[in-house]
């Protein structure tokens, strides 16, 4: 097979495109360990037989992360993270370089550089190659990539990656097919595989991260718009087009059902009603749509709005542009100023996450008003460059929303919304396309009638001025992206360099037999801890337990707001019965946290795991954990636990088990003396 000019190019431009990506991103990172959760889903997440294989394949990712003596509440098929593809790249990382974090972060820097070609080679199919490397670099520097040495979100990575394949090969597809076959698919088998393919690589990128779920309505959509006619004199009717399009897409679909039922085989219902009540909780607008549509007895909503209405005053919701004005009060208003109020709640809601988009934090109003500004900027550049191409600006808008769901659902952050980047950067490039396309025509017409030179050179010198800022303002972001970016990985790395740090003098000073158990009782919050002892002694099989109540509390980590450190503050563990008690010597400094995601958290001894509650905890009285139980004796403000003691259920102890904690003075871990 021969190849031509134009594929040689593009060859070595991806090259060049992928060896500048990775190196930028690979070798700005000098110090590095491993970020929160990172060790947990490695670990836990190993795939060494054919059982392992079935329980990560059936399994929610965040179970992975949880100590031997609770679980996570049980998800159900709407809640859970069936998320194994990335723990197949991590069980190829773990047998090759074992737990070396080099190796896993610069395999994550790896796929962002292949997604970074891939995005390249999609474009430079419909538009030049100087427009489409500028997209492979806008995605490769552009976004905020600083989430890139936490190896965990390498499954937004894998997802992007398998999604961008499948489209490709869906491109060829219709390449391939027979542009009149109609209703009927083409009976060419090669096509065929083409597009089995492409159903394939998407059902894998579902596999990695459930970001592409409307991707198949984005496809049916461009298929019906797009997709040219067999005779275009002879228009084919609305159900002609939608059975065609339908024909082209559903392996799609069938895949987004084969995800669905494979949720539910994973997951099940059984918790739907509390997933209910967490939507409720985490947007309360939505109580007033239940009231609206929802017959269920009124009683019923009534508890669901007392619910909201208690969470909604003590927790801050960003997630939603309207819940911050509903259910805040029963006065009387004018519908000015409810309007006016929830405009000002959509239009934060809307700023945050432009702000995410074009990365300004929106601090102030310099930078707020530069980023509404370059919001109308693209707003006019885009209905400009598209005023020919209605229907190619409606798809290409349609699929930016699928790339935003359901990673909007979240709050803004780069990492959610990883899918929405690749249809942004394809809207700018494309409409500078279309935009020189048309100068060029007017050029060209001008040239040839005297009578309209100076007409259309006036009309064309804003389009050219258009595209010029468009042009720099996208050269410079790849430049503030590079540098920026550099800066931040380093950053990040070195934070997770640090916090390595408070384990390793305790792993080099203390040798355990193998059967040892350890039970963790006072420690600052780390979601995986467990794991990192485990990694830490080389023992993948030791049980290591976790007193999430023992939690000390740390300013700015999980919620907690108060003044509390971890270092250099006086406490103490004094032996008690079947336990210990906790004093802590600086109260206004030096407490525990009873408080995740600002909310109170109870044991349910029914399914073994910590959930969140409503209920204020009382003084001197007996609760049950995880391990047996605890009491509290001094509770300020009704979060920070300053005196509290733990009674352990004997199933827990025996001769192999040690207790540990971290010295609050010291900043260190240490042994807990049990005689």
């Amino acid at each position: 097979m021969t190849i031509t000019k134009t594929a040689k190019q593009k060859l070595f431009l991806g090259f060049i495109l992928f060896i500048i990506t990775f190196i930028v991103l690979g070798f700005s990172v000098r110090e590095l360990w491993f970020r929160e959760d990172d060790l947990g889903t490695i670990v836990n997440g190993l795939i060494r037989n054919w059982n392992d294989f079935v329980r990560v394949f059936s399994s929610d990712c965040r179970s992975f992360i949880v100590p031997v003596n609770y679980r996570r509440t049980e998800p159900n098929f709407i809640s859970g993270f069936l998320r194994p593809m990335q723990n197949v790249f991590f069980t190829v990382i773990y047998y090759l370089w074992d737990f070396n974090p080099h190796a896993y972060y610069l395999a994550h820097v790896g796929l962002h550089a292949l997604n970074s070609v891939l995005l390249f080679y999609l474009c430079s199919l419909f538009i030049p190659v100087s427009l489409s490397v500028l997209a492979g670099f806008l995605f490769a520097f552009y976004p905020n990539v600083s989430w890139l040495p936490w190896i965990g979100t390498m499954q937004n990575s894998l997802s992007t990656l398998f999604l961008l394949a499948s489209v490709l090969l869906f491109y060829k597809f219709l390449v391939r097919s027979n542009l009149s076959a109609g209703p009927e698919v083409s009976k060419d088998r090669s096509a065929l595989v083409v597009l089995f393919s492409s159903g394939i690589f998407y059902f894998l990128s579902l596999l990695s991260r459930e970001n592409g779920l409307m991707i198949p309505f984005w496809l049916f959509l461009g298929v019906y718009l797009l997709y040219p006619q067999e005779n275009p004199e002879q228009s084919q009717s609305c159900w002609q087009r939608l059975k065609i399009s339908l024909n082209y897409t559903l392996v799609f679909f069938i895949a987004n059902i084969m995800f669905v039922v494979m949720r539910m085989w994973a997951f099940g219902f059984g918790t739907l009603g509390r997933t209910y009540n967490n939507l409720f909780i985490r947007f309360p607008w939505l109580v007033k749509w239940v009231k609206l549509f929802n017959h269920a007895p009124e009683q019923g909503v009534q508890k669901v709005t007392q619910v909201t209405q208690n969470i909604v005053a003590n927790t801050p919701d960003i997630s939603s542009p309207i819940s911050s004005v509903t259910q805040s009060t029963q006065a009387q208003v004018s519908w000015f100023d409810t309007v006016s109020i929830k405009l000002q709640a959509l239009s934060k809601y809307l700023l945050s996450w432009l702000g995410t988009l074009f990365e300004l934090p929106a601090s102030n109003l310099l930078e707020q008003s530069l980023i509404y500004g370059l919001g109308l900027l693209f707003l006019i550049f885009f209905l400009i460059a598209y005023r020919e191409h209605k229907k190619l600006l409606l798809w290409l808008t349609f699929g930016l929303c699928c790339g935003l769901w359901p990673g909007i659902l979240a709050y803004p952050c780069s990492r959610y919304i990883n899918l929405a980047y690749p249809f942004f950067i394809v809207m700018i490039v494309v409409g500078m396309y279309l935009l020189a396309l048309s100068a060029q025509q007017k050029t060209a017409l001008a040239l040839r009638s005297e009578s309209m030179k100076w007409t259309s050179v006036s009309k064309g010198a804003p389009v050219m001025f258009l595209i010029s800022c468009v042009w720099i303002i996208s050269c410079l972001a790849v430049i503030k992206g590079a540098y920026q970016n550099s800066y931040e990985l380093r950053s990040v790395s070195h934070g997770a360099w640090e916090h390595n740090k408070r384990f390793e003098k305790f792993f080099k000073s203390h040798i355990f037999d193998k059967k040892v158990k350890v039970i963790l009782l006072g420690s600052p919050f780390v979601s995986d801890i467990q794991n990192i002892f485990q990694v830490g002694f080389n023992n993948l099989h030791m049980p290591v337990a976790f007193e999430l109540f023992s939690t000390f509390a740390e300013k700015n980590s999980f919620g907690c707001m108060g003044d509390y450190q971890i270092r250099h503050v006086p406490s103490k563990f004094i032996k008690i019965p079947d336990g210990f008690r906790f004093i802590s010597g600086d109260k206004e400094h030096c407490a525990m946290w009873m408080q995740f995601s600002d909310h109170p958290v109870r044991f349910n001894p029914e399914h073994r795991a910590y959930e969140w509650t409503q209920d204020k905890y009382e003084i001197d009285r007996w609760y049950q954990s995880s391990m047996g139980k605890f009491m509290i004796h001094e509770l300020l403000d009704g979060k920070y636990v300053t005196d509290i003691s733990f009674i352990f259920d004997p199933v827990w102890i025996d001769e192999n088990t040690v207790f540990v904690t971290w010295d609050t003075l010291l900043g260190e871990y240490k042994l807990l003396e049990t005689d």
